[in-house]
């Protein structure tokens, strides 16, 4: 089987991109995958680190997301988290396009990976879609009366590192698994159509809406594979950092951390790609590609 590990990005994201694929320079040592870019950002198509890492760069052009423009806006308004529905919120619906692989592993990138001993092939197994429960909804049941005392800490802290929770509920979409039986054009134009004609605050709750429908068997993720910032955050440092040698990815889903800093989760990803900047990333070049 032949399989493609995708990004999705503009220029904004390259340096999420640089300190993702640092993190993950252990399992893209061994991957046997291809990596694909897909983006609507002509520099991003154009710039040179890309084009050193990418095995392929797929330019979205205005016909392709034209549509996207149509989708229904009043619900994401709510929603600061997202900055343009037309051009970027919605084009994760790409992933799903036929671009001649069997199965897909796409990525947010802004995350950093945690664990030196992941190896996408951990991901692949006898289901169609996997992904992981958003680790608010699903651990942190986050509300007004969300309390981060030592003793609530403690009690997140064990119901985390017991975690067994075999269905997926609630999608983050930042880390996911996609099976042959979803990876086809028409599925996309479901997608697009769907948010078109009725109103979704976040593509993932659309698509995991679609992929319970077509009936896909489903795998969940540990919530390890997309740990997110406000988990670490509410966790407090001290526990977090019992659990790190658990923890795959950690994910800045909430605000990007090539803006901010002054926080200790901010500075473990800083410290990534400081780390990145003297790194020689041809080594993560497939040698069929140093051929040429």
């Amino acid at each position: 089987m032949k399989g493609a590990i995708i990004f999705i990005l503009d220029s904004p994201y390259l340096k999420g991109l640089q300190a993702f694929l640092y993190s993950l320079r252990y399992a893209l040592y061994e991957r046997i995958e291809d990596i694909v870019v897909l983006t609507n950002d002509k520099k991003i198509h154009d710039n040179d680190f890309v084009n050193l890492i990418a095995d392929r760069i797929i330019l979205l052009s205005d016909e392709d997301i034209g549509k996207l423009k149509e989708a229904k806006k009043d619900k994401v308004k709510k929603t600061k988290r997202i900055e343009s529905v037309g051009k970027y919120t919605f084009l994760k619906f790409f992933v799903f396009s036929d671009l001649g692989y069997d199965y897909h592993l796409f990525f947010d990138v802004d995350m950093v990976c945690l664990n030196k001993n992941f190896r996408f092939k951990n991901m692949i197994g006898d289901y169609d879609f996997a992904g992981a429960n958003a680790t608010e909804h699903s651990y942190l049941e986050v509300n007004k009366s969300l309390k981060t005392t030592k003793k609530h800490r403690k009690y997140l802290f064990n119901k985390i590192k017991n975690d067994n929770t075999e269905v997926l509920r609630r999608l983050n979409s930042g880390v996911l698994f996609i099976g042959s039986k979803l990876i086809n054009d028409d599925f996309v134009d479901k997608l697009i159509n769907e948010v078109v004609e009725n109103a979704y605050s976040l593509e993932q709750h659309v698509t995991f809406k679609l992929v319970k429908d077509s009936e896909a068997k489903i795998k969940n993720l540990p919530v390890f594979y997309n740990f997110t910032y406000l988990a670490a955050k509410v966790l407090g440092e001290k526990q977090f950092k019992r659990l790190s040698e658990d923890i795959i990815f950690l994910h800045y889903n909430r605000h990007k951390p090539w803006n901010l800093r002054n926080d200790w989760v901010y500075e473990i990803w800083h410290g990534v790609y400081n780390e990145s900047l003297k790194y020689n990333f041809t080594e993560l070049v497939k040698k069929e590609q140093n051929e040429y």
